[in-house]
């Protein structure tokens, strides 16, 4: 039972069966004292769980905080006595609602997006959560996943904000295939993504037999891990603005007549493809970039992994089944890829009978929680995980094969049931008769295409004040006046 009173001071106070949610005498008084032990941020957002009554939100607001405060309301009953005053946004509990919350994530994306420069703080009134527990419990975890992946796309930008915006112009100066293309299409053949896990090898031994039969998309980490199984793919999809993700396409590697799906932020490859697929990761710099060049705006969201961006693009050309290799989303025991990796050529000459390279692969999983059965997971790792489960929860036809312990959301098919699957799919006589469906076009930006667009946003970094979202974003990438 719900018991919304008046208290000793005039005000509200709450209680919930036996539970008291805040002193029936001053609750203003121990809210403002229980603020006092929170170090409370002045500026960027704050983010509320309680049962709704608006005594925290009106303590915060006294402290004159610029901060933007955000609500998460666990009981719409007392929500209904917050003071219609307080009018920063809130997200009300709803049990009738899927137990996955959607509106929670949206309402989270909506007003915190990625323009906050500080990570938000989170409070949460702990005499609200225990009386509300289910639907504290039902609420928290979604909350908590969201803020992880905001923390990571942020120490993300922070990383590699200069190294975007320096991409681009060298993408445009030379770009990574003479001939781009506008769309990508569908196909009727099964989509095999392959990600380099664990598992990857066990999986390629089955693709290389029927590789007449499927259309391989890979993302560019695992292009080793196939040249070693003499598989070219159909599609690569490379996403990393890092210096070292060149490691990825080496000099003796031929892509063949592989399409690339890059963005003009990333680190190009030195060889050149059949044909170049540029898209946006939903940065204004590149939609500014592909106008420039008179090439289309394409978007494919990012989500912290090129795994993600694999995904999307496997699911606007697939009209039938695609299934997932590698995706294991864990270590097993201390291998986090299949060896053959293309980083494992900078890795091993690093190494010495001190430190030999077992050695480099253990102290990456030393800190990784074991399960007894061989597999480790990391925290990173369960970031990636939770944004493809939620990809796929809306997504059918999707099957992962050969799965780890980890739960991605897909259909899970065993080797043998991929391999039965394959074997029953008619063959073509083609190799790679995916290039033969698309329709390419040159490629041909001005001549001084990359110095006269990092000219441009020279001049839009150095401006003291300006409306431009594309103005505001350069000085939150880069941080200074500092030329390119």
């Amino acid at each position: 039972m719900i018991d919304v009173f008046p208290s000793r001071d005039g005000g509200l106070t709450v209680s919930v069966d036996s539970l008291q949610l805040y002193s029936k005498y001053n609750p203003s008084l121990q809210v403002r004292r229980f603020l006092e032990t929170k170090n409370l941020q002045n500026t960027g957002c704050i983010i509320i769980i309680s049962d709704g009554l608006g005594l925290i939100e009106e303590e915060i607001i006294r402290l004159d905080t610029d901060a933007t405060l955000i609500s998460i309301v666990l009981s719409r009953y007392v929500y209904s006595y917050q003071p219609r005053s307080l009018a920063n946004a809130a997200w009300i509990y709803d049990p009738d609602e899927r137990s996955d919350h959607p509106s929670l994530k949206a309402f989270l994306r909506n007003h915190l997006g990625r323009t906050n420069t500080a990570t938000p703080q989170l409070l949460v009134w702990d005499p609200a959560a225990r009386a509300f527990e289910n639907e504290y419990t039902s609420t928290f975890p979604h909350i908590e996943t969201f803020l992880r992946r905001e923390a990571h796309s942020q120490l993300t930008t922070r990383a590699f904000g200069r190294k975007w915006i320096r991409n681009i112009t060298r993408n445009l100066t030379s770009p990574p295939s003479p001939y781009r293309i506008n769309t990508l299409p569908e196909t009727g053949k099964p989509v095999v993504v392959i990600i380099p896990g664990p598992s990857t090898d066990e999986c390629c031994e089955i693709v290389s037999r029927y590789r007449t039969r499927v259309i391989i998309l890979t993302v560019s980490s695992a292009l080793s891990v196939l040249k070693s199984w003499s598989i070219v793919p159909d599609i690569v999809v490379h996403t990393d603005p890092g210096y070292y993700a060149r490691l990825h396409f080496s000099p003796g590697y031929t892509p063949g007549k592989a399409i690339l799906c890059m963005p003009l932020t990333a680190a190009g490859p030195r060889i050149p493809f059949h044909a170049w697929f540029a898209f946006s990761n939903g940065l204004n710099v590149e939609q500014d970039a592909l106008r420039y060049v008179n090439a289309p705006e394409i978007r494919i969201p990012e989500a912290g992994t090129v795994t993600a961006t694999a995904l999307r693009i496997a699911g606007r050309i697939s009209t039938y089944r695609t299934f997932v290799c590698g995706l294991d989303l864990c270590l097993r025991d201390i291998q986090s890829h299949a060896r053959g990796h293309s980083f494992s050529s900078w890795i091993l000459p690093r190494t010495s009978r001190f430190s030999s390279v077992e050695q480099a692969y253990l102290e990456r999983a030393v800190h990784a929680d074991g399960d007894g059965s061989g597999y480790r997971y990391a925290p990173n790792l369960d970031v990636y995980a939770s944004w493809i489960r939620d990809y796929a929860r809306d997504t059918r036809d999707l099957y992962r094969v050969a799965p780890s312990p980890v739960d991605a959301g897909m259909n899970n098919l065993s080797l043998s049931a991929f391999d039965a699957l394959l074997s029953r799919t008619p063959d073509a006589e083609d190799d790679l008769a995916y290039a033969a469906q698309i329709d390419p076009l040159p490629f041909l930006p001005p001549d001084d295409a990359g110095l006269s667009v990092a000219r441009r946003w020279n001049r839009l970094r150095q401006q003291s004040s300006s409306g431009s979202d594309l103005t505001n974003e350069l000085r939150t990438l880069l941080g200074d006046t500092e030329t390119l």
